[in-house]
């Protein structure tokens, strides 16, 4: 699919979950910003990462901003940003980062990025597990078993 298929088909999913969502007294918009560093599919809330006040520790780009905004006085920042991540989760993202907070006729809002991680940084544990060993001997064999490294051996003289 290319990339202006996606994001034309993004944007409808998100007029999409802006509808769904303005009947529960969040409204929710998705702006892309950047393109994502590797392909985006759709996920669980729950798998979707969640950062405020705290940086995400893996390389991420910001791809889109995603706005929440509370249209109804009974609403809580919780339900905000569960919306929020709903939307996200729809789009693909990694996580979600709070930006900031913000009022809006009068009402509460929250901005926030959807982040993509890396490709370099999605690699899964077990794959680390295997390249560098647990408790390396010396600072030598840790370094040589350090991914993106080679070990060079040189013969030992008698």
């Amino acid at each position: 699919m290319g990339t202006k298929a996606m994001w034309g088909r993004m944007a409808g999913v998100s007029m999409a979950f802006v509808v769904f969502l303005g009947a529960c007294g969040v409204r929710v918009d998705y702006l892309p910003l950047n393109s994502p560093p590797r392909e985006m599919h759709a996920r669980l809330p729950a798998e979707v990462e969640f950062f405020e006040g705290v940086e995400p520790s893996q390389p991420y780009v910001e791809v889109a901003t995603i706005d929440g905004k509370r249209r109804s006085s009974h609403i809580t920042k919780e339900e905000i940003f569960a919306q929020i991540r709903v939307v996200a989760a729809g789009h693909g993202c990694d996580g979600v980062k709070v930006i900031g907070r913000m009022t809006v006729d009068d009402h509460l809002a929250y901005r926030a990025a959807c982040i993509v991680y890396r490709p370099s940084a999605v690699a899964s544990e077990s794959e680390l597990a295997t390249s560098v060993p647990a408790h390396p001997a010396n600072a030598d064999e840790a370094k040589a078993a350090a991914p993106g490294t080679t070990k060079t051996t040189t013969p030992k003289s008698e």
